[in-house]
């Protein structure tokens, strides 16, 4: 099958409950985590850091003004480690234009600033170094033995001191002299008047005659005391005197949010010949390796340690020799697992992402490249995987008349396959096209200008204008251009600071920005197939397991053609209509409205409101210690950022959703459910007065998230109209003092499962009014199931929550609560147990939608400790009466039974006694299949008065259902059900109909590579036969294949088809962790389509065209095991179908024609009409 590596991997959806082991018992031993999670694919990343003389300038920019300008302080000798300029600096004059002038932040863009807040470097462990002494300032901090300054005293020291009145000219003051100065002066320009004329300038002095009471006020406003002012004055001498120092300090604070995860290499452009990893480099300081423990520590010392010799800027060469470097096809090289060891293996280096940071405080020379004009020269022809193929073609704005530029270095790494022996699997984004193994380079300058403006530049790769390139060898502002050209060519970036600070925080979002790029697009970033269509919208949820956030965000669909747009790297894409994650960061957290349970009534969560067994068990910390920071837990809980507890931000950006996983969004509609057509007993005459008071009302998008709280966001524009927490979540563990609220708030987080259940969503009559109501549920996170009445989204309060119900039967995994109308005359809440329950057993319950009572509890008696059991997603049918009233359940459970519940007595107390399995899912060796997934049902339009109940087996989310070393056979089953007739089991697959797989290949189909099937086309051989089942084998052999999704059916009028997915477990670190397949089949009897359902060729049509080697298509690898989405198509003939990150997969055919579906808005159960 064709790899699925896309920005956004795909998660299991709906029932598959990837929980956590949250019982005890562990008895079944849920996952804490998705177990398709595979190891990431981790980044290579070089940093160049230039060493050229000019970082020891204690001045930028570089310009006419400071051409007599080296220093500011006498230096000592071998301030950084190799040859130095000569000793030369302004006098402290004050008369003097090159002292004013030079020690003005306003002009010299590195000298002190008192706007800033200077800090000392960062350790390798992210803290600071200790703050200056003002009485012993170290003229370099990594290189203490070259002594220190006394800035509190006047100091007479010999320099090259000079003074002047013109740019131009200067005067010794004296040369090789003693001068005496008072080492804190700086000078605040006033804002206006002649930079060069003395009374444009206030001077700022502190001596021994400033007073401890004086007060400092910047130009920014910025006041500080005497002290304070010498404090952060000494830190910037210490720190950030000189471009190399304050370089030092920006690039070591951005590394710091680098994760350990990255493969982290450093290099300077002027390093002498060396050998990294057995290869010669006049770069590269060291190969890449995990940027972890001694690799951090020894980056950080080789940065502040770094020689800096007044040699020249050899940036061509020091781009070309780092490219060299990732052309390497060695054991040893970059694209390893273990690069630099012998050992290892390169699969990864299919997808592993490649970059390269290059800064520079000056304009390049030395060596040309001799790789001519590459970014006016097409490239190769490259091919993917799924048969994609790509050829640089010049073309603005990345072309220009000029060779060996460092443009074309960029280009020259970029448009070629660096490792041709590798599958083409790297992840492309809106970004970066490129599939193949290439590298991406930053351009970084401090102090340098050039000529175009970088935004222009990059906002016209969509359009390919050209760009009026200059050429770098003509002008210095050229060669920063060509900085700038660099980084476009290889679709990566550039930015240019004019000041230290701007160069510390714009390298921090280089770093962010490249990580954004890795998280987009590896396993550390997941979409939750949990993709839901309404209108012109599909609302995708994803996560990151980097630091278990999520979010959910509205696509908007193309309805000519059924696609969604690409979106751009990072947080906040412009591309979507909205995303949730970035309305709520900009939303303060005491206006949200949030809601819980008490344990008697629903409140507005706030600390004040909760019981004392609540808030006891939030002021333990999740080692069970008492910290008394329960309101704490519950302001982070709310938004907050709090120190000590598990960082929202660390990031860069404020993530507060959790991640979305095992639930998946619902969409509220305002249209009408039919309720109209009830019989009377359900008032059903107000319904339609009901249906058009909601009609103003906004539509909602319910959203369960592992952040602790089910969100109600509307539809339209992502606003948060409320969120609801368990009561569960703050009360205490079983057997502990502290509440779930204390895990999740905990720093260091270890991922654990809240509120993970897909929502149910419907209209219900209670009392005689009718109400809009969801019933929620915990998944895997909880053994609680709650209700909300949202018939007024906008205005929720503690009145609106209606219930929130547990049982000592009720376990962990409860999903897809069912809102049906019954015949005992309320509308109920239908749901099976989930699992780890007490008694091991499954049970089904029913519970009053108006209150949370209990109406019956049906103990199907199967289950034991020793093979613990659990009654998986329960659907309920009005079939056969098609009356709106639920009279039969289904559901599935862990031992293979398929259960049939009648409901259809108005009798409570006659639902138990009509129980039966229906059916017996045994695999051919006669051991019990698991069904996990709520069944689809619907009339057999073959045989009227019979139901088709449709499901397949197979669990992924035990800790053993990864384990494929001998993995058992799973099956899809439709079985026939002749409703109040059947009063026991019908048998198992010995009384079913065979289809098998009889065909596999691999061919390019819906514009990917991709693997296809064909299903057999046996008939029915005698009336005996109670259905269908196909295994999910290949020439007999089981692969691991299982469902783990409920079935869907085409948009038609008639049900004669269904559709189902497969999902396989995949351990390819490129891949998702997961591969499947579509099927689409007869659903009476499970045969082969008598016509194309797939548009193979992407034509448009469905006809001969689409068969390979003369067969029919049953099936194409695609997806991930999600339920299917699918969108009619509204302009031709057949259906859109999307994967669960809302990627649109290709075309499907509905023999039967078109129509106009169910309306948008699942119900909460199967109505058949």
């Amino acid at each position: 099958m064709g790899k699925t590596n896309r920005i956004r991997c795909v998660c299991v959806l709906l029932v598959t409950l990837l929980g956590a082991g949250l019982s005890a018992r562990a008895d079944v031993n849920i996952a804490s985590v998705p177990l398709f999670l595979n190891a990431s694919v981790d980044p290579n990343l070089v940093f160049t850091f230039d060493d050229s003389g000019s970082m020891q300038w204690e001045y930028m920019p570089d310009g006419p003004e400071f051409r007599f300008t080296i220093f500011m302080f006498p230096r000592p000798g071998g301030l950084y480690g190799g040859a130095n300029y000569g000793n030369q600096l302004p006098s402290f004059r004050d008369d003097s234009l090159h002292n004013y002038f030079g020690r003005s932040a306003n002009n010299n863009r590195v000298f002190y600033n008192p706007d800033l807040t200077y800090q000392p470097w960062a350790n390798a462990d992210g803290s600071l170094m200790a703050d200056a002494n003002p009485a012993a300032a170290l003229y370099h901090p990594a290189r203490p033995g070259l002594g220190s300054l006394n800035l509190t005293a006047q100091q007479t020291q010999v320099a090259t001191w000079f003074r002047g009145n013109a740019f131009d000219s200067a005067f010794c003051d004296p040369c090789g002299g003693n001068h005496t100065y008072w080492p804190v002066t700086y000078y605040n320009y006033d804002g206006v008047g002649d930079v060069t004329v003395r009374a444009s300038y206030t001077r700022v002095q502190i001596t021994t005659a400033t007073a401890a009471t004086a007060n400092f006020t910047s130009p920014g406003g910025v006041t500080r005391t005497r002290d304070e002012e010498l404090q952060n004055f000494a830190n910037w001498f210490q720190y950030h005197r000189s471009r190399a120092l304050t370089s030092f300090a920006g690039i070591g604070q951005a590394f710091t949010r680098l994760p350990s995860n990255a493969r982290v290499a450093y290099g300077t452009i002027n390093q002498a010949s060396t050998s990294v990893d057995g290869v010669a480099t006049r770069t590269l300081v060291n190969g890449v390796r995990p940027f972890s423990d001694a690799v951090r520590t020894d980056f950080y010392d080789d940065l502040y340690s770094q020689v800096i010799n007044n040699f020249g800027t050899p940036l061509r060469r020091a781009a070309n020799d780092v490219g060299n470097y990732f052309e390497r096809s060695d054991v040893r090289g970059p694209w390893n697992d273990q690069p630099g060891e012998i050992a290892g293996s390169d699969d990864a280096g299919a997808c592993r992402q490649s970059f390269h940071i290059m800064m520079t405080d000056g304009f390049w020379n030395g060596p040309n490249p001799t790789i001519g004009n590459s970014d006016d020269t097409a490239g190769p022809v490259i091919t993917s995987p799924s048969a994609t193929s790509y050829q640089y073609t010049p073309v603005g704005p990345f072309e220009d008349g000029f060779s060996n530029t460092l443009g074309d270095v960029g280009m020259h790494y970029w448009k070629r396959d660096l490792r041709t022996d590798l599958s083409n699997e790297v992840p492309i984004n809106a970004a970066d096209p490129a599939f193949w193994q290439h590298l991406v380079t930053y351009g970084i300058g401090l102090g340098v200008t050039g000529n175009v403006d970088p935004t222009t530049a990059f906002a016209s790769i969509p359009t390919a204008t050209a760009i009026p390139w200059a050429d770098p060898a003509a002008t210095n502002p050229a060669k920063i251009d060509d900085l700038l050209h660099f980084g476009l060519n290889s679709r990566g970036g550039f930015f240019s600071a004019s000041d230290p600070d701007t160069f510390a925080n714009a390298l921090g979002d280089v770093l962010e920005s490249i990580i954004e790029r890795v998280e987009t697009s590896a396993t550390s970033a997941a979409t939750s197939a949990a993709v839901l269509q309404a209108d012109t919208l599909l609302y995708s949820a994803s996560f990151r397991s980097d630091d278990w956030s999520g979010t959910v965000r509205a696509l908007p669909v193309d309805q000519s053609n059924g696609s969604v747009p690409s979106l751009s790297v990072g947080d906040c894409p412009p591309e979507v209509e909205w995303d949730a994650e970035c309305v709520l960061a900009a939303t303060p957290s005491a206006s949200r409205t949030l809601l819980t349970h008490t344990g008697s009534a629903g409140a507005l969560l706030d600390h004040g409101n909760l019981n004392a067994t609540q808030q006891d068990a939030l002021a333990h910390a999740a080692d069970g210690t008492n910290d008394g920071r329960g309101e704490d837990r519950v302001n982070w809980l709310r938004g907050d950022e709090i120190t000590g507890l598990r960082s929202r931000s660390d990031s860069g950006s404020l993530r507060l959703m959790g991640d979305i996983i095992g639930g998946t969004p619902q969409f509220v509609s305002n249209r009408s459910s039919g309720f109209q057509l009830l019989r009377t007993d359900f008032s059903p005459g107000t319904y339609p007065t009901y249906v058009a008071s909601k009609a103003s009302r906004p539509e909602l998008l319910l959203v369960p998230s592992n952040g602790g709280m089910l969100h109600g966001f509307d539809a339209s524009d992502g606003t948060e109209l409320f969120g609801y927490v368990p009561g569960e979540l703050l009360e205490p563990v079983p057997g502990e003092d502290y509440a779930p609220l204390s895990e999740l708030s905990n720093a260091p987080y270890e991922h654990r499962y809240t509120v993970d259940g897909t929502p149910t969503v419907a209209d219900v009559l209670i009392g005689s009014n009718w109400k809009t109501v969801v019933v929620g549920t915990m998944g895997v996170g909880g053994r609680s199931v709650f209700a909300l009445d949202v018939t007024d989204p906008e205005s929720m309060d503690a009145g609106t929550v209606l219930w929130e119900f547990s049982d000592p039967d009720l376990g962990y995994g409860v999903s897809n609560v069912q809102i049906v109308p019954l015949e005992n005359n309320v509308f109920g809440a239908v749901f099976g147990n989930g699992y780890n329950s007490n008694n091991d057993r499954g049970f089904l319950f029913v519970v009053n939608i108006a209150d949370g009572s209990l109406i019956a509890k049906i103990d199907t008696g199967a289950g034991t400790s020793t093979t613990p059991n659990g009654l998986a997603p329960v659907l309920v049918s009005d079939w056969p009466d098609g009356d709106f009233i639920g009279h039969y359940a289904y559901a599935g459970d862990l031992l293979g039974n398929l259960w049939r519940f009648d409901l259809s007595s108005p009798t409570v107390s006659d639902w138990s006694s009509n129980t039966i399995s229906l059916f017996s899912a045994v695999d051919p060796d006669g051991d019990p299949q698991p069904i996990t997934v709520q069944p689809r049902v619907t009339t057999n339009p073959k045989q009227p008065g019979e139901l088709m109940v449709l499901f397949g087996t197979g669990s992924f989310f035990r800790i053993e259902d990864k384990d494929d070393a001998d993995p058992q056979v799973q099956t899809f089953y439709g079985i026939r059900d002749a409703g109040a007739s059947v009063t026991a089991s019908i048998g198992d697959r010995d009384d079913l109909l065979q289809q098998e797989i009889t065909y596999e290949a691999q061919v390019v189909a819906l514009g990917a590579t991709r693997t296809v099937r064909e299903v057999s086309d046996n008939s029915y051989s005698a009336p005996s036969e109670s259905g269908w089942y196909l295994d999910l084998t290949v020439g007999g052999v089981a692969l691991g294949e299982r469902v783990i999704s409920r079935a869907s059916f085409p948009s038609s009028s008639t049900r004669e088809r269904v559709r189902f997915t497969s999902l396989r477990a995949d351990g390819d670190p490129c891949s998702g962790g997961r591969e499947g397949f579509i099927f689409d089949l007869d659903l009476t009897d499970g045969s082969q389509a008598s016509d194309s359902v797939f548009d193979i060729n992407s034509d448009g049509f469905f006809n001969t065209g689409d068969l390979v080697a003369d067969k029919l298509i049953s099936a194409i690898g695609g997806g991930f095991g999600e339920e299917l989405t699918i969108i009619r198509n509204q302009e031709g003939s057949g259906d859109f179908f999307y994967d669960g990150g809302g990627n649109r997969i290709g075309d499907m055919g509905t023999p039967e024609g078109r129509a106009s579906g169910d309306p948008v808005g699942r119900q909460s159960w199967q109505q058949l009409r």
